[in-house]
């Protein structure tokens, strides 16, 4: 007798695949052997800075870490002091000290809170603070005010990096007309980034954002320039700077600034967060991360000019793995057997002798074995044979005449490229003199600083030759590639967009 499939009712279908999910989203277990920690240790809020948010982290027994942030509870011991939400953002409400109790599944972290000159009505800094939010509004980007025409009549610095002009720009261009200081809200600035008037970039921020809060506040203060004396920011730090997560998981990030007063600021949201591969991980405008797949990513985070990246690790479904790992040939295997280690992925075994010795010739000298040298290598009983073999090619004159090559490549070593004024010899010259600097084993820094650094002619100093190719037959035809070839070439770095706009 075949029995008839059943299925579930709808109802029941549906409840379980609520609880399913339920279950999915549960936060982490604070099992036996599990540590809640705190960043920062300590808040302290001084002069004016009434806001400081904290990051919740429990790691298990087995060392893997997990955001809690948003998963705990915040009391605060004197709320006359010091209130904290239920996202951990301690506010400032009078001078004093007192903690902050962190409670996770029945573990409690005390975190010191101190509280200085709360009183103190900080006026808003162009430099600290304007900037700052018309950076993370996008107003001064490339593709908006901040393009070398500006847009719609309107121009800022690209990304703020001169504050005196865009002071100028803001408060004096065509009458002050983006301004009004008797009225700060009917200001055009704000009137156009909050929406309320029409505006080809759209609303950036809302009526009720901090942003549009602290604009406000600067145009009540009748809207004061850059200060000389203002101090400015010495590092940015970004928690945590590497994490190791599963996919679904989420971070949140937090960036504090330390200026050269030494007061410390949380930035976070006034910070930019930047995922370098949206398929792995997924970072919003306030520095909440997720991560999508197995893999690896980063986000960089900018702020005034800073850059800070922070890294995360998602590793492959399946434990890590107890076997050993091959053994390691060279000072770059064991970090790569690590990384391995931490994405859960098992190293390819080791490739047969014939195709070790076709993969060594290609890359070390740019050609085949021959079959006499593939049967003899193979047949090879040796055990250190690959070694002595890597050391048989980087001995061999095709080495140096494969890799002098490339380097002439990367040196734009011929004729034509600097309208033969060096003629035939002159190219030969240089080609031999790098073939010889390789043959020798010297650094690529002494080969550099031989180029940059060299003087008389191409036949007594061929490195000459270099520079004779980047400034052409009469000495200024090319002059203005000279920096942007020497950035790409000697630090790999692409400089020519300065051509365009005065970068920061």
């Amino acid at each position: 007798m075949i029995r008839q499939r059943t299925h579930p009712p709808p109802g029941l279908r549906t409840a379980l695949q609520a609880l399913l999910v339920l279950i999915l989203c549960l936060p982490p277990a604070c099992g036996a052997g599990a540590r809640l920690t705190l960043f920062p240790e300590r808040v302290e809020l001084k002069r004016g800075e009434h806001q400081h948010g904290l990051r919740a982290t429990l790691t298990d027994a087995a060392g893997a870490p997990s955001d809690v942030t948003s998963d705990c509870t915040y009391t605060s011991r004197s709320p006359e002091v010091a209130t904290v939400d239920t996202q951990g953002m301690v506010h400032a409400k009078g001078d004093g000290a007192t903690e902050i109790l962190v409670t996770f599944q029945g573990q409690t972290t005390r975190i010191p809170v101190t509280i200085q000159e709360s009183v103190v009505r900080r006026t808003p800094s162009f430099l600290q603070d304007v900037e700052p939010v018309l950076t993370k509004s996008g107003c001064n980007q490339g593709g908006c005010h901040g393009k070398l025409a500006g847009q719609n009549g309107f121009k800022l610095s690209l990304r703020g990096f001169a504050p005196d002009w865009d002071h100028d720009w803001l408060t004096r261009d065509i009458g002050a007309r983006r301004i009004n200081l008797a009225f700060p809200d009917e200001s055009l600035i704000l009137q156009k980034a909050a929406g309320r008037l029409p505006h080809e970039g759209g609303a950036r921020f809302r009526e009720d954002s901090p942003s549009y809060a602290l604009l406000r506040d600067w145009l009540a203060a009748r809207a004061p320039g850059p200060a000389t004396n203002d101090p400015s920011p010495v590092a940015v730090t970004v928690f945590p700077s590497a994490r190791s997560m599963r996919p679904g998981e989420t971070q949140r990030l937090l960036v504090q600034v330390r200026y050269s007063d030494g007061r410390t600021r949380d930035v976070t949201w006034l910070a930019q967060f930047f995922s370098n591969d949206e398929s792995t991980l997924k970072v919003t405008p306030d520095g909440l991360v997720k991560g999508l797949r197995s893999g690896e990513g980063s986000v960089r985070v900018h702020f005034q000019g800073f850059v800070e990246v922070a890294r995360f690790t998602i590793p492959y479904p399946g434990a890590p793995g107890t076997g050993r790992d091959p053994e390691s040939m060279g000072p770059l295997d064991a970090p790569i057997f690590s990384k391995l280690r931490a994405l859960h992925i098992r190293p390819s075994p080791l490739c047969d002798d014939a195709t070790f010795i076709r993969r060594a010739f290609l890359d070390t000298i740019g050609q085949l074995p021959s079959t006499g040298e593939t049967e003899a290598f193979v047949a090879d009983k040796r055990a250190e044979k690959r070694a002595l073999l890597a050391d048989a090619l980087l001995g061999r004159a095709e080495w140096s005449e494969y890799w002098a090559l490339k380097l002439a490549d990367l040196l734009q070593n011929r004729r034509e490229r600097d309208h033969d004024v060096r003629g035939t010899d002159g190219v030969r010259a240089f080609h031999a003199w790098l073939r010889t600097q390789l043959a020798e084993g010297r650094g690529w820094h002494h080969i550099a600083s031989d180029i940059l650094l060299s003087r008389g002619n191409v036949t007594n100093s061929p490195g000459v030759g270099y520079y004779v190719t980047l400034v052409g037959e009469y000495g200024k035809v090319e002059e203005s590639e000279l920096p942007d070839s020497v950035a790409q070439a000697f630090l790999g770095t692409r400089v020519g967009c300065a051509r365009c706009h005065n970068h920061p």
